[in-house]
């Protein structure tokens, strides 16, 4: 059972959106708007991130990894459609969110 969800995004807006539905339905949530904020996070532990590729200071590639040696379930969200950025985060091991 999921209990804490970490939200990687930078957009402000979308990140509490998303925070708003997510806690209605009993979740606990933090947010991260960029990659060494989400680090820090990661570390401190959560059972799912939904991560936005496209963060202003590093990509977010490599959060995927450290997200599976942490035993944490990673869902990409991205804007782009783009085949070979969604390869490349299957190949890091994440899944998708259509």
């Amino acid at each position: 059972m999921l209990k804490k969800i970490l939200i990687i995004e930078d957009h402000r807006e979308l990140a509490s959106q998303m925070r708003t539905y997510l806690e209605r339905g009993g979740y606990g949530v933090e947010t991260a708007g960029s990659y060494y904020d989400a680090l820090d996070k990661l570390d401190i532990g959560c059972d799912l991130a939904l991560l936005d590729i496209n963060l202003p200071d590093k990509d977010g590639y490599h959060l995927i990894e450290r997200g599976k040696q942490k035993d944490v379930r990673v869902i990409i969200t991205m804007v782009k459609n783009d085949e070979s950025f969604i390869v490349k985060a299957f190949d890091q091991g994440g899944g998708r969110l259509f």
